[in-house]
């Protein structure tokens, strides 16, 4: 767990900054086994809510800084990211109930929800593919038959696909965690990186159509395969 503990003299505990987190695998809901929705829930979740309890006194004392990195993922959904961004969505709540909690012992909290950046997050190729063979291991025959091999194997590409669109400069997460632990008066939600504020707007405030459509177009470019048994009934539709 990535927990940065900042100490000011003669205050204690200023500040939390719960940077935590793991994606586990990418692929439809369906697919994914229930092993990776509890590793991100265990960590993504669980672990910052232990670590905000057992430091909240000194917190508290100190009327110091609650920061959360959380995810753009925890306010838009995108395909492929359920047990993630169900973690991701839990976080982002905690933080605002927390705020609402903290405010009356002038603990100031902040939730950051960036977009794509390039981390550990993805893990290694090697990682990736160990995530794969246990999507495979635990999938039913006839879901397996159902989505086909094809369309299975072009999940493994997701690692290369989302390592080469992500940002590998993070100076604007970087930015935002220190104006949240050190501004006089900080933001409870900032969105660093490309897309971070756009795209959950799009999603609340836009028809539900215009998200989808979008969405589908944006977050499922590698993916232009159906699965195999939508492929047949596409194929039976148009000879009939």
């Amino acid at each position: 767990m990535h927990i940065f503990l900042f100490a000011s003299f003669g205050l204690g505990l200023w500040g939390i900054v719960h940077n935590a987190g793991v994606l586990g695998y990418v692929a439809d809901a369906e697919l994914l086994p229930i092993s990776v929705y509890k590793q991100c829930m265990d960590v993504n979740f669980i672990g910052v809510v232990q670590v905000t309890k057992m430091f909240m006194p000194l917190l508290r004392k100190a009327k110091g800084r609650l920061v959360t990195i959380s995810s753009m993922a925890g306010h838009a959904p995108i395909p492929g990211f359920a047990a993630y961004a169900a973690s991701k969505a839990a976080l982002s709540m905690f933080s605002a109930v927390m705020r609402q909690d903290l405010f009356k012992w002038g603990v100031q909290v902040s939730a950051i929800h960036p977009s794509g950046f390039k981390t550990n997050i993805f893990g290694s190729r090697e990682h990736w593919s160990s995530q794969d063979q246990n999507m495979l291991d635990n999938i039913m025959p006839d879901v397996k038959e159902d989505y086909g091999e094809e369309y299975l194997a072009s999940l493994k590409d997701l690692h290369h696909t989302m390592s080469t669109v992500t940002s590998s400069d993070l100076s604007p997460v970087l930015e935002d965690v220190c104006h949240a632990l050190l501004a006089r008066e900080p933001y409870f939600s900032y969105t660093p990186g490309r897309g971070a504020y756009l795209i959950p707007c799009l999603f609340r405030y836009f028809p539900l159509w215009v998200y989808d459509n979008f969405a589908k177009q944006s977050f499922q470019v590698h993916r232009n395969i159906l699965p195999r048994s939508l492929r047949i009934s596409k194929a039976n539709n148009k000879m009939a």
